[in-house]
């Protein structure tokens, strides 16, 4: 391998942010983790690519990753990983000045019209913070439902948006074919998530004009820091910052319609096939490169 682009981040990393997700459960966490035969293949494998490192052109998702690197693989100078953030349908994710999905996605779901919609999508829920947003809505009251989009164990998360009185406002609505129609039925995409290289999520969110609310762990949360569309919150468990958040937004819907405005912009300036062909350009570079070392 001369190219290595991990689109999951450096391993160790991730691994270590589950484990902070699981609160007052890390230790147990992370102690069954370490009996786990996957995990400890992954491990000896970020040690192979560890000693590879002055060998191996690093491509990295977002400057958070590339930190990652520098810290996991430490590559000599001459290897600085190279940043390429993912790109975005801006094509099919878009804004709908109709609002056709948006009174259609809320009919579906039996969501008020008027209320102030949260839209949560990912797989790993506790890892994205899942009940954080969770405790956060129960602050934030108000007309403010939330829709997960996702699969996974859902029952914990379940069992804690009834025993905070959240029943007649959080719906779980599992897998879906086309993401694409939900965003333009939201009013904001809550991402607090622990650990994301550069969120496709938060990307697709932003392409469709939706505000988006994450994390400075998140590789996205560097876009939106510089060209806005969202908030970026320190800490996936800042619970009282995410409900401030997301109480700013519900009250001043001015501010959300700049942040849909910037959101789409930003999403704008990072097609996919901007991506793809900085992409390119770095694997035709290292074949050429490889080539002269060979000498073909």
């Amino acid at each position: 391998t001369h190219v290595f682009q991990p689109h999951g981040g450096v391993y160790s990393c991730a691994a270590s942010a589950q484990s902070r997700s699981a609160g007052s459960h890390r230790r147990r966490h992370a102690a069954a983790r370490a009996l786990n035969p996957k995990h400890r293949a992954l491990v000896r494998l970020e040690g192979q690519q560890r000693r590879r490192a002055d060998r191996v052109t690093l491509v990295a998702l977002s400057d958070r990753v590339a930190g990652d690197m520098r810290a996991v693989y430490r590559p000599p100078s001459n290897r600085e990983p190279i940043r390429i953030y993912n790109g975005v349908d801006v094509e099919r994710f878009r804004p709908d000045p109709s609002a056709k999905d948006r009174a259609q996605l809320r009919r579906r779901h039996a969501i008020p019209a008027d209320a102030f919609l949260v839209l949560f999508v990912g797989h790993n829920f506790r890892l994205k913070g899942l009940h954080h947003l969770l405790d956060a809505l129960a602050r934030v009251g108000g007309d403010t439902h939330l829709l997960v989009i996702g699969r996974g164990r859902d029952r914990l998360f379940r069992e804690r948006a009834a025993a905070l009185g959240l029943a007649g406002r959080f719906v779980f609505a599992g897998t879906v074919d086309d993401a694409a129609p939900l965003y333009r039925a939201a009013d904001v995409l809550a991402h607090p998530t622990y650990y994301d290289p550069c969120s496709c999520v938060c990307l697709e969110a932003l392409a469709s004009g939706l505000p988006v609310i994450t994390t400075g762990a998140n590789g996205v949360g560097e876009l939106i820091a510089a060209d806005g569309g969202g908030v970026v919150l320190d800490a996936a468990d800042d619970v009282a910052g995410l409900a401030a958040a997301l109480i700013a937004l519900r009250e001043n819907p001015a501010q959300c319609i700049r942040l849909a405005t910037e959101a789409r912009e930003l999403a704008e300036a990072r097609p996919e096939a901007k991506a793809f062909a900085a992409m390119e350009a770095v694997l035709v570079e290292t074949a050429d490169r490889e080539a002269g070392n060979r000498g073909d």
